[in-house]
């Protein structure tokens, strides 16, 4: 199939066969997710207080981003590891290894 350049929030669930809220979740508890955003065009139903319009848009995903929610889904839900041990292997810089160890493609999974 072909490779997107950004993945929308639905797109990259149906990937990682969880759900979108959990994919916000995780990035909160992981600062190494960051989606881009789209800037959003004439909002028509109201935003949250505060909000300034223009602030906010669509997640977009990059091939980078989607892979990093596809090891999370898989170290947390495959093979039992917690929050704390993913997030304590990202700080200690070991995660690439058990990446390395127990690949996954993201292009394998479109």
């Amino acid at each position: 199939m072909i490779e997107k350049r950004y993945y929308k929030i639905g797109d990259l669930s149906l990937i990682a066969k969880v759900e979108t809220s959990t994919i916000r979740f995780w990035e909160n508890e992981f600062n190494w997710i960051r989606p881009k955003y789209t800037t959003p065009k004439n909002r028509v139903f109201p935003r949250p207080k505060g909000v300034k319009p223009n602030e906010v848009g669509h997640r977009k995903y990059s091939p980078c981003d989607a892979q990093k929610v596809l090891d999370i889904k898989y170290l947390i839900k495959d093979c039992g590891m917690s929050l704390q041990g993913v997030r304590m292997a990202e700080e200690q810089g070991y995660l690439s290894k058990l990446i390395e160890f127990f690949p996954i493609d993201v292009t394998s999974k479109l």
